[in-house]
């Protein structure tokens, strides 16, 4: 897929790591973009984090994770998520700084509006103080540790829902939705995108509108 070097982080990944470690040839690239732009899932970031994790195995530099976050700070709040390869994680700072967690396999529902929301319109309606859900944060780390389903969808959060669905009436139509058929569900990063906790594509595959993409994914 043709992409935009100026802008897109894989090859932003790619010309910070040549320039660290002075390497003086061009790559080639192939791009399958499955996770849809603008969703809030960190498409962009995954790729740069997986570009980054590939450069290192490729030329054999067996460079530590945490030196590597070190060059995934560089490119963007999310990558080092992607970069720790772990299931969960608290990610703290401005989501580089990252301490993997322990948690048991999660099924869930991914839902996409089919449209993009920008992150940057989402955070200008956005006002918080994330320090006042510090204790939530904590007991969210404690369920997904356990396991508790039941916990964790009681303490789940994200500041950025109310702004985003503020600006986009898809994600609010899914967000009430699936509200009236008794499922927990919440915004993902900053949309368009949700989520659930648990199971039932089968009930929902012929309910929900034809605008709407579900997917069966589970957290290993």
């Amino acid at each position: 897929k043709n992409i935009d070097k100026k802008f897109n982080l894989c090859t932003k990944a790619i010309l910070l790591f040549k320039e660290k470690f002075n390497i003086n040839f061009g790559f080639k690239i192939f791009l399958n973009k499955k996770i849809p732009i603008g969703s809030g899932l960190g498409g962009g970031s995954s790729n740069a984090g997986s570009i980054l994790v590939a450069l290192n195995k490729l030329f054999g530099l067996k460079l530590k994770r945490e030196e590597l976050y070190k060059i995934g700070e560089e490119l963007g709040s999310d990558v080092n998520f992607f970069i720790s390869q772990s299931s969960f994680a608290f990610a703290y700072g401005r989501g580089e700084r990252v301490i993997p967690i322990n948690g048991r396999p999660m099924k869930h529902l991914i839902i996409w509006p089919g449209i993009s929301l920008s992150t940057e319109k989402v955070y200008k309606f956005s006002n918080f103080k994330l320090t006042k859900f510090l204790s939530n944060v904590n007991i969210i780390n404690y369920a997904i540790r356990k396991g508790d389903l039941t916990l964790l969808k009681k303490v789940v959060f994200n500041v950025l829902e109310k702004p985003a669905l503020s600006l986009c009436k898809e994600i609010k139509e899914i967000k009430e939705f699936f509200t009236k058929l008794g499922y927990s569900i919440y915004l993902t990063g900053s949309g368009s995108a949700l989520y659930t906790i648990e199971k039932g594509f089968n009930f929902l595959k012929n309910r929900i509108s034809k605008d709407w993409k579900i997917f069966r994914v589970e957290t290993i």
